[in-house]
């Protein structure tokens, strides 16, 4: 049996863990988390809707990657979810048609949730070998490029709320009134944001007053209708519980598709959402004040994508918008993010019919107000600053005012290369996929570090009695081989040479490969070489593997009279 006193303990580290300690606090968190989940819902049907999904299926994951990562993640207060993100991977992927009866197929659901289960374990192995600290090796230029070529993602997909069952865009006044209700949700959200008002879900108010024009307005007074998601995808009863997909009699689980899209879609959604979530967590880390724990983080996010896995849904991530939200509303706690994935799930078990009546068009305003917050929109005057001659931005040389624009444009320069980074992310995000794009920015920005570190390197050279010294400060790593190999002259050298590696740092080991041939050919002129403050031993057998001769001799055996180490 379990003592009183036993309990008060259980309660107590419940209530430490989901983070208030006093009424307020705790009358703050649940306020939040009502307010950010209001937010959610629209997203979530909007996420699926751009992954070529039925709604259901977002809003699943929503609850269900929420719940796990709210209870259990290393970023108290953060909100997961269905996302932007990795909906843009799963849309190349996934298909979907209505035939003639209004009745629409998906294609390659089974495919995606074994996706999404192969994306969990990459999670789980990023956790295990503690990939979160590699978060340091992203660039900003890169985060920056991620985040535009995003908005774009998310905000072209939102054109297919505009069109019909066979793609082609909606005409007349069908189309008029869509613009109007899109517009309205804009300005209501927008205006909630611009005042501030804290605590107020401006997206649900936002698709509130577009239900209220459409039912109270357009249909009895105009006699004219917009599309509703029941007209695009209506939500079912047997939609409400999750079951796993495997003993779901909706899918053919001999449609499975190839194992190379499996891998290559799932190796994809992984990085993605391990580098949306880790970006999120630096986010809340600056918002909040405190310090996210990544590699469980990590944990979190590879269990709640199993479970989203294995009973069907989409999977998902961390929300930057969201996070922000909920920590403007009062959230901080994993009390707010639980109460919001709580909320998630009994909205949609209990009022799923209600979420039909929901006009699509509002929906495309709530994701136009996310794009908007979205895009790093200060990129895009640096950005273009940055290829302008520097000579063009320069005051005249009497001194006298160069404009406002020019001045303007030169407070904001960045470096060429950053642009170029920017540039190329972006436009890589919005024609491949965001994998692509990240690992294309990461590595070009690695080459050009590794560039840079070869610069530093001073090779300094002198004489003293017959014998030349080489003297190396600063990095080595294969970055310098060329300067390295340039810089010996053994055909010129004296009969002893010295190479002093004191003021050396030794990167790698491929540069000691480079000291190969030198030495050699040292060897083969019958000169000897002595190493001076190799401090590392692992590089040894490699610089002994031509080893210094005996002086005057052309004797290329193993010898370490003339070493000093």
């Amino acid at each position: 049996c379990v003592g009183p006193g036993q309990d008060t303990s259980i309660v107590r580290r419940l209530r430490e863990w989901m983070g208030p300690s006093s009424p307020r606090e705790w009358f703050s968190e649940l306020l939040a988390g009502l307010v950010v989940c209001f937010a959610q819902l629209p997203e979530s049907v909007a996420f699926a809707n751009l992954a070529n999904c039925p709604p259901a299926i977002g809003l699943q994951a929503a609850w269900i990657v929420g719940l796990v990562c709210a209870l259990f993640g290393g970023s108290p207060g953060s909100i997961n979810g269905s996302a932007g993100a990795l909906a843009a991977v799963t849309t190349n992927f996934v298909s979907k048609e209505v035939d003639a009866h209004g009745h629409t197929t998906y294609t390659g659901l089974v495919q995606l949730f074994w996706s999404v289960i192969f994306a969990s374990v990459l999670m789980l192995l990023g956790a295990v070998f503690r990939m979160g600290k590699l978060l340091c090796l992203i660039p900003a230029t890169v985060v920056i490029g991620f985040c535009n070529g995003l908005g774009w993602v998310i905000g072209h997909a939102q054109l297919a709320w505009f069109q019909d069952d066979q793609g082609k865009f909606l005409e007349g006044d069908v189309l008029y009134l869509s613009l109007v209700l899109c517009a309205v949700t804009f300005v209501v959200m927008q205006t909630c944001v611009s005042l501030r008002l804290r605590g107020v879900p401006g997206a649900l108010l936002g698709i509130l007053a577009s239900c209220v024009l459409e039912f109270a307005i357009f249909r009895p007074v105009l006699g004219k209708s917009t599309l509703t998601i029941r007209d695009k995808s209506a939500f079912d009863t047997h939609q409400v519980v999750p079951r796993p997909f495997f003993l779901n009699g909706d899918y053919d689980l001999s449609e499975w598709g190839s194992l190379s899209n499996i891998v290559f879609q799932g190796v994809t959604l992984a990085l993605v959402a391990m580098l949306e979530s880790l970006l999120c967590m630096e986010v809340m880390n600056d918002l909040t004040s405190s310090s996210g724990e990544a590699n469980r983080q990590l944990w979190a996010l590879g269990a709640s994508n199993l479970v989203a896995g294995l009973l069907g849904t989409m999977g998902g991530n961390a929300l930057i918008e969201l996070c922000v939200m909920n920590v403007q509303s009062g959230g901080r706690f994993r009390c707010s993010s639980t109460v919001c994935a709580l909320g998630l799930m009994l909205i949609f078990t209990f009022g799923y019919d209600m979420l039909n009546y929901i006009p699509v068009a509002s929906l495309a305003g709530v994701m136009v107000v996310v794009v908007i917050g979205f895009v790093r929109w200060a990129s895009i005057p640096a950005v273009f600053a940055a290829f302008i001659p520097r000579s063009w931005l320069e005051p005249g040389r009497d001194g006298a005012s160069s404009g406002r624009l020019k001045e303007y444009l030169r407070s904001v320069r960045i470096g060429l290369f950053d642009a170029f980074i920017i540039v190329i992310v972006t436009t890589l995000t919005a024609v491949s996929n965001l994998a692509i794009a990240v690992g294309a920015g990461v590595s070009i920005s690695a080459l050009r570090f590794s560039y840079q570190q070869a610069e530093p390197l001073e090779i300094a050279t002198s004489m003293d009695d017959g014998v030349k010294l080489y003297s190396f400060n600063g990095p080595i790593f294969f970055g310098a081989r060329h300067r390295v190999v340039d810089t010996f002259k053994p055909q010129e050298d004296p009969d002893i040479v010295e190479i002093d590696f004191a003021g050396a740092e030794i990167f790698d080991f491929a540069i000691m490969q480079e000291f190969h041939p030198i030495l050699a050919h040292y060897a083969q002129l019958g000169k000897t070489v002595r190493l001076l403050n190799l401090k590392d031993a692992n590089h040894l057998p490699a610089l002994l593997r031509f080893a210094t001769t005996e002086e005057g001799s052309n004797n290329r055996s193993l010898s370490q009279s003339g070493m000093e180490i």
